[in-house]
C-alpha cells in the first residue's frame, strides 16, 4: 500500500471549502452563543421575575440536552412548527 499525495493536491480546493465552510459555522455558532449567553446572564441577574425565570428555564434546557437531541429536533420538529426548511 503506497501512499500516493497526488491526491491530496487534486482534492486541495474541496478540501479548503470545506474548512472556509467550517471556520464560518463555528464562529457563526461563537458569536450567536456569546449573544444569546449574554442575554440570559443578563436576565438571570438584573431581570424581573418572569424574565429571570424564562432565562433559567431556557439554560437549563439547553444545557440539560443532548446536542444530537437539539439537532434532530431543528432538523424534523422546527420545520412542522414554523415554515423553515434546513436543507442537510
Amino acid at each position: 500500500m503506497n501512499f500516493e499525495s497526488k491526491y491530496i493536491w487534486e482534492s486541495l480546493p474541496l478540501l479548503l471549502q470545506g474548512l472556509q465552510l467550517t471556520l464560518i459555522i463555528s464562529l457563526s455558532g461563537l458569536v450567536g452563543g456569546f449573544i444569546i449567553g449574554l442575554l440570559a446572564g443578563t436576565c438571570r441577574a438584573l431581570g424581573g421575575r418572569i424574565s429571570k425565570t424564562l432565562s433559567l428555564v431556557f439554560v437549563e434546557l439547553i444545557r440539560g440536552t443532548p446536542i444530537m437531541v437539539q439537532v434532530m429536533f431543528i432538523y424534523f420538529a422546527l420545520p412542522m412548527v414554523l415554515p423553515i426548511r434546513i436543507d442537510p
